[in-house]
């Protein structure tokens, strides 16, 4: 049975396949999804929120020791390949609109130390750029794991001043003591370090025509951040204009990520390398939190059928300013959501305020109340669902809450590379007590999803690891 059948359909990746059946909707869903797409990761930093979602949970403080990449790659080479493929046909058989990897990417059993990154990388088709060292990411208010520091430049190939400013990271040596969470938190965030980077045809990279994924679906394709985002959103619950204007939209791939490291960490846990097994855990979990995000499961929140339909008309007729103004209205609320959250956990993490309350809500094991067991299409059935149906809501509180110029001027366009870009946590601070609590009600909430989510999904893999410890 195909468990993540497409509600949009039987789209493929391929060139010249932009449906021609709804271009009045597509105009402005499309370029909405061109302008939002690259400017943001879902969350700002993946690291805060798997800290403090599951530093309560006693697995998480237990001790595994730091291994190089190769040791686990080399550990079976031939099982390795063969899970692989395993995991391909997987891939095939269960998701709608799975790109196939092409045959020439499979590892080889017989694959050399000197090489196998390299082609690891490629039969899981990750950007070849990353080089997967061993480190820990720092966070505010909490020690460094070691006093040996490790260039962001050695994380990741993203060109990021953001990263260069705020984060640091604690190099670690091979046989290292670490703890589950620092290895967790750490991983969590790693996606978004350029993992999903520039892997498309039409990115302008060798392995953009290898890697078989096909042409970029939605966002722009010359944006370095923009790539990334068909595999970190998921766009399941559209409504029936919407998959008709765009079915494009069918082209997200988290429930394939999330699959593939969830496959890699199991195997890593029963060959005996926990270390890995929990990197993985953690890579997988990234794209679970990134469907907590409404403006990552709902492609236009805020903006009604009846809207897409006039403004699109408009545009169509030569008047731009419609389109236009809901295209940055979207993007500047969907990225003051996201400042907004990571001021205010990170400033609360270094001031050591526990009772911060989106820190309580994450942390928060009441939230884990309307959940049972992690399933295997809950990212799409539950995770993804409750973010889209929350998503139009959040969007009018944040018009409401947020002072006007940030959040309801079509004029200003509210850029995170823009150095001058405003701390929306300060600017809240001048806001009045009601439009603040509304708005910190709204952000708990989604908080309290996020850290429920993230519970349960790291809980699922308990059995798993301990029988290697």
């Amino acid at each position: 049975m195909n468990l993540f059948a497409s509600p949009i359909g039987n789209w493929k990746p391929v060139a010249g396949d932009y449906d021609q059946r709804a271009l009045v909707g597509r105009v402005l869903i499309g370029a909405a999804l061109q302008f939002t797409t690259g400017v943001a990761a879902a969350w700002t930093d993946h690291d805060m929120l798997s800290r403090q979602s599951l530093e309560g949970l006693p697995q998480m403080q237990r001790v595994v020791v730091a291994e190089p990449i190769e040791g686990f790659l080399m550990s079976d080479p031939a099982k390795l390949a063969a899970l692989l493929d395993a995991e391909e046909r997987w891939d095939r058989e269960h998701l709608a609109n799975y790109p196939p990897r092409p045959d020439a990417l499979r590892l080889s059993e017989r694959v050399s130390r000197d090489s196998v990154l390299e082609r690891f990388l490629e039969a899981t088709r990750i950007n070849p750029n990353i080089r997967l060292k061993l480190f820990v990411q720092d966070l505010p208010g909490i020690d460094a794991v070691s006093q040996s520091k490790i260039a962001w430049t050695e994380v990741t190939p993203l060109r990021s001043e953001t990263m260069a400013k705020e984060i640091s990271f604690s190099a670690l040596l091979p046989g290292s003591a670490v703890t589950v969470l620092d290895v967790v938190g750490t991983a969590s965030d790693e996606p978004d370090y350029g993992l999903d980077i520039g892997l498309w045809a039409d990115n302008a990279t060798g392995v953009g025509q290898a890697y078989g994924f096909g042409r970029q679906p939605f966002g722009n394709p010359k944006l370095e951040n923009s790539s990334q985002a068909p595999f970190h959103m998921g766009f399941f619950h559209e409504s029936w204009l919407t998959t008709h204007a765009a079915p494009y939209l069918a082209g997200t791939l988290p429930e394939y990520r999330v699959h593939l490291y969830q496959t890699l960490a199991d195997f890593a846990f029963r060959t005996g390398h926990p270390y890995w097994g929990w990197r993985f855990a953690g890579w997988s979990l990234h794209y679970v939190q990134d469907l907590t995000q409404p403006y990552h499961a709902k492609a236009l929140p805020g903006v009604g059928p009846v809207h897409v339909i006039l403004a699109s008309a408009a545009d169509l007729l030569g008047i731009h300013g419609p389109k236009n103004a809901a295209i940055q209205l979207v993007s500047n609320r969907h990225l003051v959501l996201e400042n907004y959250e990571y001021h205010r956990i990170r400033s609360a993490m270094a001031a050591h305020r526990d009772s911060d309350t989106f820190i309580s809500a994450l942390n928060n094991a009441q939230c884990d109340r309307n959940y049972g067991p992690w399933r295997e299409d809950s990212l799409r059935t539950e995770v993804s669902l409750e973010a889209n149906r929350s998503a139009d809501q959040l969007d009018a509180t944040l018009a409401d809450a947020v002072p006007a110029h940030l959040v309801s001027d079509p004029h200003f366009a509210f850029t995170e590379s823009d150095p001058n870009v405003p701390n929306v946590e300060q600017v809240m601070l001048a806001a009045s007590i009601t439009q603040r609590e509304k708005l910190d009600a709204a952000v708990a909430a989604i908080m309290c999803h996020v850290g429920a989510q993230t519970r349960r999904f790291v809980s699922s893999y308990f059995p798993v690891s301990e029988r290697n410890g």
